[in-house]
Order: C-alpha cells, then sequence, then structure tokens
C-alpha cells in the first residue's frame, strides 16, 4: 500500500487518488495545461503557512547527493528505491531527494522537465508502503500540484483572486487559493471548513443561514445573500470570512447581506463563540423591529463574539421601537466580546433609539481606521458606548444626534472609558449637548494627535461636553478647536464643578479652547479649570504634575484675544485669571539665593 496527496480543484482539498491518477494521465494533462496558459506561478503563493524549501536543499543546491537525473524521464523504481541491494530508509531517502529536486518556481519554460520529475516521483511513491510515506516531507511536491492546478482553474476561467478581496496588499500569502460557486441555498448549507466558495448568482433564502462549520470563505463576487423576511440572513457559530472581489470602496458598490425591500430582519448575528472577518463587501438594506419579547438591537449586525471590520460597507440597515421602548444600534450591536474597525465604512444607519453607527453596550470597541458617518439616532448619533471604545485612527463625522446628547460619540450610562489617542470627530450635530462627543457618565482620555473639530451643538459643548464623574483627561497635541453651540465658538463645556485632568505634558499652542459656566470677576478673580493628574482613577496612566509649558495649549472661548483673561500656572493647576496678573518670586528685591518659584499674588 501507499498513500500520496494531490488537490481536487473543485473542492479545494487534498485526497487520497488512485494509482491511475498518479501516473501519467494526471502529470500529463497538468503540465500540457500550463504550458498552455504561458504563464509564472509562483508556489510561494501555496505554501501559506509552510516553508516551501528545505533546509538541505538552501544549503546544498537543487542537485542533492544521490539525486537521480530525470529531466530525460528515464528513472525507474527500481533507480530510487535502491533496488534488491537497498534498504526501506534509503528508498524514502531516495524519494525524498527527487521531491527536494522540484523546482521552487513552475514556469512554462521547465514544465517539460518537470513532467518527467512528477512521473518518477509518482512511480517512486507507488513503490513504498504507508509507513514510508508518512516520513517523507511532502511540501514541495503538494505546492508543485497546487501551482499546475491553479494554472488550469485560470485558463479555463475560474474564480481566482487573493483571499481578502481584489485591493489586496498583503503579498503572496493571500493568493493561490481554489473557489467553489454557490449556485443555491442549498450549497450554501452543505459548505465545508477551511473551504473558499463565492456566488454564482444572488442567494434567496428561505431560512436563516447557520454557520457551525469553521473558517467559511464566502466572496460575494457581486451578488446578494437575501434573508428570509422576519429572521437573521446569517447566524455565526464558527468563522467566516467575507469578502467581495467586485466591489469598490470608493463608491459601495457591492454584493450585500441584506433583506428585500418591505421585509425585516437582521443581516449578521455572531455569537458568543462565533468571528466574522469583513474584507469588503455590504450589510445593507436589513431592519428588525421590536416585538412583545425582544428590542430591537443591531439592523446590520448584532454580535457577542469577535468581529472584525477590515473593508466594505455596513448602511442603510434600521433599527425601529415596534413593541418596545427601544431600538439601538442602527448599524452595530456590540453586546459582548469585541469589535476592531481597521477599515470600510459604517454609514447612513438608523436608529430610532441610540446609536445609530454602533451601539455599544457589553463589549469592547476598537477604531484604528475607517468611518462611521452620516448615521443618526436619537442619541449617539455615531457611536454610543456604554462600555470601553479606544480611537486611535479613523474618522467619525456627519452624524446627528437628533434629540439628545453626542453627535459623534455618547459615552454615558456606564463604566467604560473613550481613549482617543489619534484620528478625527468631525461635523458632527446633536440637538442636546456634545456635538462632537458627550462625556456623560465616565471619561474621555484624549493624547497624540486626536482631534475634535466642526462639530455643532444645541445646548452645551459644541466640541465636548464634560458632565460625567471623571470628565476629560488630555494630554500630547490633543486639539479641540472650530466647534460651536448656537453660533457662538464653544470647544470644551466644563459644567460646574468639573475640570480636565492633564495626563501628560502637552504640546499645542491654543489647541483647546475652554468654555466656563461662570468666568472670573474683579471681585473673584480666578478658576480653577485644570489640574495634574493623580493616578488611580485612569487605569494605565500616572501622576503627572502641571507646569508652566501646560498653560499655552488652552484659550478661553469667545475671549481668545481678550488681553484680560489670562491662563496661568499654579499650585499643579491651571486657572483663568481676570485682569493683570501680579507675579513674582516671594523674595524678589533682596538678597535671596534660594531657587524660589514665582507665585502669582
Amino acid at each position: 500500500m501507499y498513500k500520496e496527496w494531490i488537490y481536487d480543484i473543485r473542492n479545494n482539498r487534498r485526497k487520497a487518488p488512485t494509482k491511475e491518477e498518479l501516473m501519467k494521465k494526471r502529470v500529463l494533462s497538468l503540465c500540457m495545461a500550463f504550458v498552455l496558459s504561458f504563464s509564472m506561478m509562483p508556489m510561494t503563493a501555496f505554501a501559506e503557512g509552510t516553508d516551501a524549501v528545505t533546509e538541505q536543499q538552501e544549503t546544498q543546491g537543487s542537485e542533492l547527493p544521490g539525486t537521480v537525473d530525470t529531466t530525460d524521464g528515464s528513472a525507474t523504481v527500481e533507480d530510487i528505491s535502491g533496488g534488491n541491494a537497498g534498504t526501506k530508509d534509503a528508498a524514502v531517502e531516495a524519494v525524498q531527494a527527487l521531491i527536494d529536486a522540484l523546482p521552487e518556481e513552475v514556469t512554462a519554460e521547465n514544465a517539460d522537465g518537470l513532467q518527467a520529475q512528477l512521473m518518477a516521483i509518482d512511480e517512486a511513491l507507488a513503490a513504498l508502503d504507508e509507513a514510508q510515506t508518512a516520513r517523507l516531507n511532502m511540501t514541495r511536491l503538494e505546492n508543485v500540484y497546487a501551482a499546475l492546478n491553479v494554472a488550469v482553474a485560470a485558463q479555463a476561467g475560474e474564480h481566482q483572486h487573493p483571499f481578502c478581496g481584489k485591493n489586496c496588499t498583503d503579498g503572496e500569502d493571500h493568493y493561490g487559493q481554489i473557489w467553489t460557486a454557490i449556485n443555491k441555498e442549498e450549497d450554501l448549507k452543505n459548505v465545508i471548513a477551511n473551504r473558499y466558495y463565492y456566488l454564482n448568482t444572488d442567494i434567496k433564502l428561505t431560512e436563516t443561514w447557520e454557520i457551525t462549520v469553521d473558517k467559511i470563505y464566502i466572496c460575494l463576487n457581486g451578488h446578494d445573500i437575501i434573508g428570509p423576511n422576519g429572521s437573521d440572513t446569517i447566524i455565526v457559530n464558527k468563522q467566516l470570512r467575507l469578502v467581495d472581489c467586485k466591489g469598490d470602496s470608493t463608491d459601495g458598490e457591492y454584493g450585500k447581506i441584506t433583506h428585500n425591500s418591505g421585509e425585516n430582519g437582521r443581516g449578521v448575528k455572531v455569537n458568543k463563540d462565533g468571528i466574522l472577518y469583513m474584507y469588503s463587501g455590504a450589510i445593507s438594506g436589513n431592519t428588525v423591529v421590536g416585538n412583545d419579547t425582544t428590542s430591537a438591537a443591531g439592523g446590520g449586525v448584532w454580535s457577542n463574539g469577535k468581529f472584525c471590520m477590515c473593508g466594505g460597507a455596513i448602511s442603510g440597515n434600521t433599527v425601529e421601537k415596534g413593541n418596545k421602548e427601544s431600538a439601538t444600534g442602527g448599524g452595530v450591536f456590540v453586546d459582548g466580546g469585541t469589535f476592531e474597525m481597521t477599515g470600510g465604512r459604517i454609514f447612513q444607519n438608523t436608529a430610532e433609539s441610540s446609536g445609530g453607527g454602533i451601539a455599544n453596550i457589553n463589549g469592547y470597541v476598537t477604531m484604528t481606521g475607517g468611518e462611521i458617518a452620516q448615521n443618526k439616532g436619537t442619541s449617539g448619533g455615531g457611536v454610543y458606548a456604554k462600555k470601553n471604545f479606544t480611537m486611535s485612527g479613523g474618522k467619525i463625522s456627519n452624524n446627528e444626534a437628533t434629540t439628545g446628547d453626542g453627535g459623534g460619540v455618547c459615552q454615558t450610562g456606564g463604566s467604560g472609558h473613550f481613549k482617543m489617542s489619534g484620528g478625527e470627530i468631525s461635523n458632527n450635530t446633536a440637538a442636546g449637548s456634545g456635538g462632537g462627543v458627550q462625556a456623560g457618565s465616565y471619561v474621555l482620555l484624549m493624547s497624540g494627535d486626536a482631534k475634535i473639530s466642526g462639530n455643532k451643538a444645541g445646548v452645551n459643548g459644541g466640541g465636548v461636553n464634560v458632565s460625567g464623574s471623571y470628565g476629560l483627561g488630555v494630554a500630547g497635541a490633543a486639539s479641540v478647536l472650530g466647534n460651536s453651540c448656537n453660533g457662538k465658538v464653544n470647544n470644551v463645556y466644563l459644567s460646574a464643578g468639573k475640570t480636565i485632568q492633564i495626563t501628560g505634558e502637552l504640546t499645542g499652542i491654543k489647541s483647546i479652547g475652554v468654555t466656563l459656566p461662570t468666568l472670573p470677576t474683579a471681585e473673584n478673580n480666578s478658576v480653577v479649570f485644570a489640574n495634574g493628574y493623580n493616578s488611580g482613577v485612569f487605569s494605565g496612566y500616572n501622576s503627572y504634575s502641571v507646569n508652566e509649558s501646560d498653560a499655552a495649549a488652552f484659550s478661553i472661548d469667545g475671549y481668545e484675544d481678550d488681553t484680560n483673561y489670562n491662563v496661568r500656572y499654579g499650585g499643579d493647576n491651571l486657572k483663568l485669571y481676570y485682569g493683570k496678573v501680579h507675579r513674582h518670586t516671594v523674595c524678589v528685591g533682596t538678597n535671596c539665593t534660594d531657587s524660589h518659584a514665582e507665585v502669582i499674588w
């Protein structure tokens, strides 16, 4: 008995062939088809996660000691098995040498010699038993057959592209997969783990497609998966990777996970053990309506597992109250687990309650890229966050809180931080407070080059409204400028008794505008509005003492050029003073040689 593996081009899997499949017919057909394709196919593209070159060949070259020259097709089983005088070990070593002598790159030029090599290897394998075959490193042989199979598939017009879509920038590791066509609903239900599939047509489901096998790749190929009325389109219990090779991120013209117009149902539900990677394609045009037992949540995606959005679009989804009092998360509802957004767009989604774009109720949301735009909710037009939200890149823009707070982000009602170390929150509006950000219940921490600009509010805090327990922390080049409230400059609004916590050195110059509820007067000529941070409140932050240079980062909204108002440092605080500030060391005019600091008198 013997054992070998070849690639099944239709099902993208390895299978044990018959002797006949291992002999001349297979080798001849593959090589001839490859020559006809006249293309160069790097084998490394088909060796994902493996090293296609053995250590022996790297150090000694392709002509290994003991390797039989098979370029003329004259090798026999006896030649490479060692004949009657050889041992079983020698036979294995001889076959391994033949495999290791295969070329690193398959080209039309070396196809004739490759044909002879493969035929010799097939004959040699037939002479080994199963135990001997199991000792062989078959990687190079598998890569050759994979390269030939892909060449044949490409020549025949098969579906071919990187597994992450047409705009892949990740190199050869994302190339070389064999994709299987999906033509009907039954095909979706019968998918097999670790396979790649593409739609040949739109698929209208009669029932929810529930994924219970791991690592399924689906290319929408410009087509739609249309959910059943009143139900989720897809439920992910294992791992689904969604891509659309025909989609264009600039115009949003993707194949979609959707429902027919006038019908209800969610796009995708990701359960606790589920993982969804979204490279491209769209989850669009879905509507969830509350009923007697369940509030509406997550029109596009509801997730309690792991959701990674690298590209594509979540758009035009809606949640409606129905018989319930709330409808949250028009685009995405995070009920637990993690949501990581590195690219793509979440736009034009609507929540009849909070969180037009995203509602994070009990999970962790991270945004390093992409855009959240043109979404609407009563509060949190772009993002409504009760738990941790971290933003280091990307853009949240042109969202609207229609009746409440937080046009861009509403951080309220929970115990999570909103940490913003980069990215931009701009041109959002709120009928209430916090046009850019409503820092309601816990804390907003800004650092790096984070920017909040061009936002508008109807009540307080065009940029940021600080009303929560711990308020606003700032460091680095963080900027809050160009925001307004009812037509007047209003960047950071500090409610009575609230101060800004300075968590690290500030490097901007008049980069943070502040609106105070009460300004200093001639009678009460100073108001504290910022102080150094004392460790213990913000996890991962050390104590910081304010210095003179930190004062330069602030300006007073509406009084930027008024010389009667001055920001000054003193006693680990920043204060706004009215009138001329009397300041000098305690020993001025004496012969004191001590290093006394200046104080304000």
